[in-house]
């Protein structure tokens, strides 16, 4: 029983993943980033507040269901909005953060595995929001990707955000143009 609640616990974040994974507008816009990080809290607050299996397990789904727009989304956004001289560096860091939360999360499940009681896994299932809770927050700030603009005929602001973040303000760089 132990190990098929875990497999089905797997396969939960990644069947939500594969679903997201097709036609989906990967920008600031549409589907946005807000959402994603929204649906990620939401599965780890019922995560670490589950009584039974099936909740848990559910909560999962919510957090792959989330996750799958920020692994696909974010590195095109940051590719987009990069300077392209900076956008080579930039890109590596995201697979780099990725793994340097795996290595916390792994800590922190080994710090709190001795807690005698129901708060050794609710701790790391609450902490998988912090990050969501982050990007919740700062994704006000991130521009709107500027080829999301473009297709929505919105190309005066595409131009605006290519020159403000990647020209300086110089509305005739190359950069831009």
């Amino acid at each position: 029983r132990c190990s098929s609640t875990i497999g089905i616990n797997e396969v939960c974040i990644c069947i939500s993943r594969v679903i997201w994974s097709f036609g989906i507008p990967i920008t600031k816009g549409v589907l946005r980033a807000e959402r994603a990080a929204a649906w990620t809290i939401v599965g780890a607050i019922l995560q670490a507040s589950s009584k039974q299996i099936p909740q848990f397990v559910n909560s999962r789904f919510l957090i792959g269901f989330g996750l799958a727009f920020t692994v696909v989304g974010a590195p095109l956004l940051l590719a987009e909005l990069a300077l392209p001289k900076h956008r080579g560096a930039i890109i590596s860091y995201y697979p780099t953060c990725w793994y340097l939360g795996a290595i916390i999360a792994a800590w922190v499940t080994y710090g709190t595995h001795k807690i005698d009681n129901a708060w050794s896994w609710r701790i790391p299932s609450l902490l998988q929001g912090v990050p969501a809770s982050l990007q919740l927050l700062l994704i006000w700030f991130v521009p709107e990707s500027p080829r999301w603009l473009i297709s929505k005929g919105r190309g005066k602001e595409a131009r605006d955000i290519l020159v403000r973040h990647h020209a300086n303000g110089n509305e005739r760089s190359s950069l831009v143009d």
